[in-house]
């Protein structure tokens, strides 16, 4: 595991609404990916932050809608996908059954050590890898932002075969050690973690 820094000058071109940010990323090797170790903070078209308050971007990144977040990741960078995320919660529990929350310890390993309400204290991030995941919480159209000190949510690029309004995200949870990955509606606003392209 190797953690590093790259400056990002971060262009998109969404929406014929053009908006460029310089910003600093960790990036980190967990096994055989390489992960931003930051959530993405690149005000692209429709994205928010939480609460519209700027200081949460600055901490937790930005929350975008899943068409935005195919396409937000930076050059070299892509938005990864299911298979993806199963590797990484794969990695950090060797022993992790798909979506089983018994004995899953995938969560408690990525999560931060801080940043996270308080809850048993089994459950606190213990961020073996560096991966540093915050609970940056949502935002449902229908009723507003929600879950921040709570929840983090990562998107993937894959959508559910079984919905058309529906696509595969990362799940942690502050009173969990699990990981799981599930079905949120497209139109909800979430993090991003870019993953690097493998050439």
């Amino acid at each position: 595991m190797k953690t590093n820094h790259f400056l990002l000058a971060a262009c998109a071109l969404l929406a014929l609404a053009f908006t460029c940010s310089c910003s600093s990323y960790r990036t980190v090797t967990i096994g055989s990916q390489t992960w931003m170790a930051d959530n993405l903070n690149i005000d692209a078209s429709g994205s928010k932050c939480y609460g519209d308050d700027s200081a949460n971007c600055t901490k937790y990144g930005r929350l975008y809608d899943w068409e935005t977040a195919k396409t937000v990741c930076p050059d070299g960078w892509r938005l990864p996908n299911e298979a993806d995320w199963y590797v990484l919660v794969k990695y950090a529990d060797p022993n992790w059954v798909s979506n089983s929350e018994d004995g899953n310890i995938s969560g408690k390993k990525l999560k931060a050590k801080s940043g996270w309400a308080a809850g048993p204290a089994g459950a606190v991030g213990s961020d073996n890898y560096n991966f540093s995941g915050l609970s940056g919480g949502g935002y449902i159209p229908s009723s507003g932002f929600a879950g921040i000190n709570n929840f983090g949510y990562w998107w993937s690029s894959d959508e559910d075969s079984g919905t058309t309004n529906g696509a595969k995200l990362m799940k942690l949870d502050y009173y969990e050690t699990y990981a799981l990955i599930n079905t949120y509606t497209k139109a909800s606003l979430y993090s991003v973690r870019c993953i690097k392209e493998v050439k």
